[in-house]
């Protein structure tokens, strides 16, 4: 269905398919006890593949909520989990490779202009201004999942909340980039820029990020 490149040196799984309580461990399902319908299969779609991942490295661990709501992955592992209306996902990879990954899946066209606002800078407000219909619908999307996943792998090392408005994305050549436009937490490795990959699916786009533990950033093509 989807599948990130190997040289990412991730673990990936994606489903449209309904599940149920079933495929929780014990201790996820009493997590789950009073959700409600839509709730709770959003919650066992991405218990699910987030299972998946780690049977790939020979876990069967339970995946529990920090006091943040945040998944909280196997000692030695680091990875994110998201979901749409139509599509989960969860992703995975080591601790002694990756600090942080993040993960985000959106529908594209759920944020229309008059949300624009609420979520991006002037400058970004600009680039989607210039754009025709569809690839503002398109763009648009993409960028509110790009600062979704840059809050997701940031706020497993830092700990702290960040607004929309707290980052910019940036395109530079073929790539996209979020710049903080704030002072990050000393917990946050160092760096101007962090580099977003993404693809789309029908109607979905899949964003994600992660940060070696040498702090590297790849530098930012020019072209």
């Amino acid at each position: 269905m989807i599948e990130i490149p190997a040289s990412h040196h991730v673990i990936s799984f994606f489903t449209n398919e309904d599940v149920g309580t079933e495929i929780l461990h014990t201790e996820e399902q009493k997590v789950a006890i009073h959700y409600e319908s839509k709730r709770l299969l959003d919650f066992c779609r991405g218990r699910y593949c987030a299972h998946q991942c780690l049977k790939q490295v020979g876990m069967t661990s339970p995946i529990l909520k920090e006091t943040s709501g945040a998944p909280k992955w196997p000692i030695g592992m680091t990875g994110s989990i998201s979901h749409s209306q139509h599509l989960a996902g969860a992703i995975l990879a080591s601790h002694q490779i990756y600090q942080t990954i993040g993960l985000d899946i959106e529908t594209i066209g759920r944020v229309q202009p008059d949300l624009w606002d609420l979520f991006f800078t002037s400058d970004e407000i600009k680039l989607l201004s210039s754009a025709n219909n569809a690839e503002s619908e398109f763009l648009s999307t993409l960028f509110f999942s790009m600062k979704e996943t840059f809050y997701k792998m940031q706020y497993q090392l830092t700990k702290s909340f960040i607004d929309f408005h707290d980052c910019e994305v940036i395109l530079s050549g073929n790539e996209y980039y979020i710049k903080p436009l704030i002072q990050m937490p000393k917990t946050m490795s160092n760096g101007s820029h962090y580099k977003m990959d993404f693809q789309r699916w029908k109607n979905e786009v899949i964003c994600y990020s992660m940060i070696e533990h040498e702090g590297h950033r790849p530098e930012i093509n020019q072209a």
